[in-house]
């Protein structure tokens, strides 16, 4: 067995070992972990961003949340936002976003940690 097939082989029962930590997390849930928690040691001040369409998967109300919306001044813009009871709101003024406009959300990210 090569080095490279040894190191699968490790990587693969740790990966095993954190489903089972993790409540039989998926695979992609268990590598988004591995990836985070990397990047995290690594660069401190660098964040993942998952960006998720907009449709049956919404933030809960009241959440904040990043917004990309298609919009007349530009091909795409980013807000802060948040979903009030049936649309979204810009943070910095309350102002009402058409839903149809917005083309994807993603959880603030919590920013550095000292």
């Amino acid at each position: 067995m090569t080095a490279s097939e040894k190191l699968e082989v490790e990587l693969m029962e740790t990966i095993e070992r954190l489903r089972t930590k993790m409540h039989g997390a998926s695979l992609e849930e268990v590598y988004d972990a591995i990836v985070a928690a990397g990047l995290r040691a690594l660069r401190p001040n660098v964040e993942l961003i998952e960006w998720r369409p907009a449709g049956p998967e919404l933030p809960g109300s009241d959440e904040e949340a990043l917004i990309k919306t298609r919009d007349e001044f530009s091909p795409f813009s980013v807000w802060t936002a948040f979903r009030g009871e049936e649309r979204w709101m810009l943070t910095d003024g309350c102002e009402p976003v058409d839903a149809e406009s917005v083309l994807f959300w993603a959880p603030i990210p919590e920013g550095p940690q000292q």
